[in-house]
C-alpha cells in the first residue's frame, strides 16, 4: 500500500512540475523577463528540473518495490558529488543553526546505484543530522570505499540515544520520542534511506554516539568491486 501511495503521489506531482517549468520558460524565451530577474528565473528552473529528476527517481523506487517491478537504474554514482550537492542545498539550515561541519577530503567512493536515488538518500541523511542536532553542534561527514562497498558516514551531536531502539528510527513516521504529529518533519527520512539502500543491495546502520547524537553509515555495492581471490586448493 505504501509503494502504491508513493507511486501515485509521484505521478501526480509530475503535472504541476511540468506546468511550473513551462510558465518559467515561456517569458524567458520571449524576452519578457527583466535582466535583473533572469538569474532568479534560471535558478527556479534548475530547482524545478532537480525536483522532476527526484520525483522520477521516487517513482522508479516505488515501482521496484511492486511485484514484477523493475529495479532502480544502476550506474556509477559518486557519493562525494552527492554530498557536495546536498550541502549546497542545506547551507541555509547549517548557517541558521550555527552548526560546524567537518568534511575531510573525500576518498573515491563510486557506488553501483541510481545517482538520483543516492542524492535523495544523502540529502535526507544530512537533513536529519541538521534537524536533530543541538544549536551550535557539529556534523561530521566521511566517504570512502573498500574492495566491495562504497560508503558514507554522517554523525551529529544531539540527544543521548544510548539504549534506544534505533531500528525504530528507520520505520515511517518515527522521530524518536516525538509523535508523528509533533515537531518538524514527517519522520520519513531514514525510512526512505533504508528503502533506497536495500533496493540496491546496500545497507543502512545506525549507532548511538556518546555523550549524544547519532552516527549513520550508508553502504552500497562498489561500482567497480575488486574480484575476490580464489581460495588456495
Amino acid at each position: 500500500r505504501q509503494d502504491r501511495f508513493v507511486a501515485g503521489a509521484s505521478h501526480e506531482l509530475r503535472t504541476p512540475l511540468t506546468t511550473t517549468r513551462t510558465l518559467l520558460e515561456i517569458p524567458l524565451t520571449q524576452g519578457r523577463v527583466p535582466a535583473d530577474l533572469e538569474p532568479t528565473f534560471h535558478g527556479a528552473l534548475a530547482a524545478n528540473e532537480r525536483s522532476e529528476h527526484l520525483i522520477a527517481a521516487l517513482l522508479a523506487l516505488a515501482r521496484a518495490g511492486q511485484p514484477g517491478g523493475n529495479h532502480p537504474a544502476v550506474q556509477a554514482a559518486d557519493l562525494n558529488w552527492a554530498v557536495t550537492a546536498a550541502l549546497e542545498e542545506q547551507a541555509p539550515a547549517l548557517a541558521k543553526d550555527k552548526l560546524a561541519l567537518t568534511r575531510p577530503t573525500g576518498q573515491p567512493a563510486a557506488a553501483a546505484a541510481d545517482p538520483d536515488l543516492v542524492l535523495i538518500a544523502v540529502s535526507n541523511l544530512l537533513s536529519n543530522a541538521i534537524r536533530h542536532n543541538r544549536p551550535g553542534g557539529r556534523i561530521e561527514i566521511r566517504t570512502g570505499s573498500d574492495q566491495q562497498t562504497a560508503w558514507l558516514e554522517v554523525a551529529n551531536d544531539g540527544p543521548d540515544l544510548t539504549g534506544a531502539d534505533l531500528d525504530q528510527l528507520t520505520e515511517p513516521f518515527q522521530r524518536g520520542t516525538q509523535t508523528r504529529l509533533s515537531g518538524e518533519g514527517l519522520g520519513m527520512g531514514l525510512a526512505l534511506v533504508q528503502t533506497i539502500a536495500t533496493s540496491h543491495g546496500g545497507r543502512l546502520t545506525l549507532a548511538a554516539r556518546e555523550p549524544g547524537g547519532l552516527q549513520v553509515r550508508l553502504a552500497f555495492p562498489a561500482a567497480n568491486p575488486t574480484p575476490q581471490a580464489a581460495p588456495n586448493s
